[in-house]
């Protein structure tokens, strides 16, 4: 079980709350200090708007120890940036991406 949220807050409660859970801080607008709000709650994973990952991010995040899972990834070219940047991970809102010929990376 993961227990996931855009609150950096609620990572931290609920680490506290149940010791052991792994936790995910999702962000949708953020910079390279995205890594050090997710250590600092006890975050093991990042789940990045996948248009604003960059590489500096990634390694940055690898460094320290972190999953990264690109969001929301509904494209060829956003499926391609998953596997060029050795993601985690991944999301979408069509479950059969690696299946359906338009979204062959």
């Amino acid at each position: 079980m993961e227990v996931i949220s855009f609150h950096d807050e609620a990572i931290a409660e609920i680490a506290r709350l149940v010791p052991g859970v792994r936790t995910a801080l999702v962000a949708s607008r953020y910079g390279t200090d995205v890594v050090e709000r997710a250590t600092a709650v006890g975050a093991t994973t990042l789940v990045l708007n996948i248009r604003r990952l960059t590489l500096e991010i990634v390694e940055h995040a690898k460094k320290a120890g972190l999953r990264i899972i690109g969001w929301v990834v509904n494209t060829q070219d956003d499926l391609r940036l998953v596997r060029a940047l050795q993601l985690d991970g991944a999301t979408t809102d069509y479950p059969d991406i690696k299946r359906t010929g338009r979204f062959t990376a």
